[in-house]
C-alpha cells in the first residue's frame, strides 16, 4: 500500500509537469521596422522598446532583441494582464543583419547568394498575477521569403531560398510600378529557422524574410512543482499516521 501510495504521488507530480496550463500561438508574425505582430490566438505582440528594429539597421554580424506578448490571461486569474517577454537572435553569415521597413536580411544591405540568415529562440519569461509560471518555446513552425522590386526592369526575374532546408521561389510579374512578394513554407517545430539565399536574378530584386509563426506553452517552474512533491509527501506521511 505504501508503494502504491507513493507511485500515485509520484505519477501526480510527472502530471503537472508535463501539462500545460495553456498556450499561445502566432501565425506569420511580420517583423520589421515599424511594423511587429500577426495573426495570434490571444493578445498583442510588441516591442517593448518601439523602434528596435530602425534603431539597429545594419550594425553587426548578430542582433538580439526582445518582445512583448501582451494583453494574456496565462493563470485565469484577473483580467488579461498577463505577458511573456522573450528574446530572439539574428545572425549573418557575411555582412551586417539589415532591419529596415521592407523586412530582415543578411549581407549587409543586399542579401548576395550563399548567405544566411538564422533565426534563433534565446530566452522568455512570464509575468502575471500568479507566481511560478514560466514559457516553454513550442518553436518556430513556419517561415517565409520575401521578394521586393521594381517591376518595370524586374519582370520575370526570380529569387530563391532555402528555408531550413525548404526551396522556395518567388518570381516577379511586372504588375505594378513596385512589387513585394511573399511565400511561406511550414517545417517541423524547431528552436532556429535559417534562410540561404539561392539565386537572385540581378540587382533589381532583393530578398528578405519577415514571416514566421511560433508559440508558448505555459507551464509551472520546477520550483512549483518541488511545492507540489513535498505537499504530496506531507499528504502521504499524514495518512501513514492515522493507518498505524
Amino acid at each position: 500500500m505504501k508503494k502504491t501510495g507513493i507511485l500515485i504521488a509520484m505519477a501526480a507530480v510527472a502530471g503537472v509537469a508535463s501539462a500545460a496550463l495553456t498556450s499561445v500561438n502566432t501565425a506569420y508574425t511580420d517583423l520589421r521596422t515599424g511594423v511587429v505582430g500577426g495573426t495570434e490566438s490571444a493578445g498583442d505582440i510588441v516591442e517593448p522598446v518601439p523602434g528596435t528594429f530602425g534603431a539597429n539597421d545594419d550594425t553587426a554580424t548578430t542582433f538580439t532583441f526582445d518582445l512583448r506578448w501582451t494583453g494574456l490571461n496565462l493563470d485565469d486569474v484577473g483580467a488579461d494582464n498577463d505577458y511573456i517577454d522573450y528574446t530572439f537572435r539574428l545572425t549573418s553569415s557575411n555582412g551586417n543583419v539589415d532591419l529596415n521597413g521592407q523586412g530582415m536580411r543578411a549581407s549587409g544591405g543586399a542579401w548576395q547568394v550563399g548567405d544566411t540568415l538564422t533565426l534563433e529562440y534565446v530566452s522568455s519569461s512570464v509575468t502575471a498575477d500568479t507566481a511560478g509560471l514560466s514559457a516553454n518555446f513550442t518553436g518556430f513552425t513556419s517561415a517565409g521569403l520575401g521578394t521586393s522590386g521594381n517591376a518595370s526592369t524586374a519582370n520575370g526575374d526570380s529569387v530563391a531560398a532555402l528555408i531550413n532546408g525548404i526551396g522556395v521561389t518567388n518570381v516577379m510579374d511586372g504588375t505594378g510600378a513596385y512589387q513585394y512578394k511573399n511565400k511561406n513554407v511550414d517545417f517541423a517545430a524547431t528552436d532556429s529557422v535559417v534562410w540561404e539565399l539561392t539565386q537572385r536574378d540581378n540587382t533589381t530584386v532583393n530578398g528578405w524574410t519577415r514571416n514566421m509563426s511560433y508559440g508558448f506553452e505555459i507551464v509551472p517552474e520546477p520550483g512549483t512543482l518541488g511545492l507540489i512533491a513535498v505537499f504530496g509527501g506531507g499528504v502521504l506521511f499524514i495518512r501513514r499516521r492515522f493507518m498505524m
